[in-house]
């Protein structure tokens, strides 16, 4: 019996720590529509190019007018958090039975969106807007997602 060893003689014992943190729901909320301005559109279609700075540059020969502005939201949330943005590939504006196809979405917050020191973060949104040849006079509307999430 001698030769016996307790197996508490080999016993350890260490602490682990344990750790939560909560953080605020990160949100979003639209502060201005995405207006692509009254357009005399070219008789073939067009393209027009709405930049996050509300540049509306039409591709042919389509005459834009009005006040063009890009999508605008403010994202709130924890400060200094990063986050994603995820755009639409695509989606229709409506006038009746006729439609027009808003794409190329884009925005301006960079490879890295951070959620600034205060808690928000201005985003804005920009996309094409395809005319079709013979495109029927009205008042296109429609709505696109945007999502945004912690990283």
């Amino acid at each position: 019996l001698a030769g016996v060893i307790s197996q508490s003689a080999f016993a350890a014992t260490d602490t682990g720590q344990a750790r939560a943190q909560i953080i605020t729901p990160i949100t979003i909320t639209t502060t201005t529509t995405l207006y692509f301005g009254s357009i005399q559109a070219a008789v073939g279609g067009d393209t027009i190019a709405l930049d996050t700075s509300n540049n509306a540059v039409p591709a042919g020969t389509s005459v834009v007018t009005g006040t063009p502005t890009s999508g605008s939201f403010d994202v709130s949330g924890t400060p200094n958090a990063l986050y994603t943005i995820t755009l639409p590939a695509s989606t229709l504006l409506n006038f009746g039975a006729f439609n027009m196809t808003v794409n190329n979405f884009s925005h301006n917050a960079g490879a890295t969106p951070t959620i600034d020191v205060s808690g928000t973060s201005a985003l804005n949104i920009g996309a094409d807007l395809i005319i079709a040849a013979g495109q029927a006079e009205g008042v296109y509307t429609g709505s696109y997602d945007v999502i945004v999430d912690y990283q």
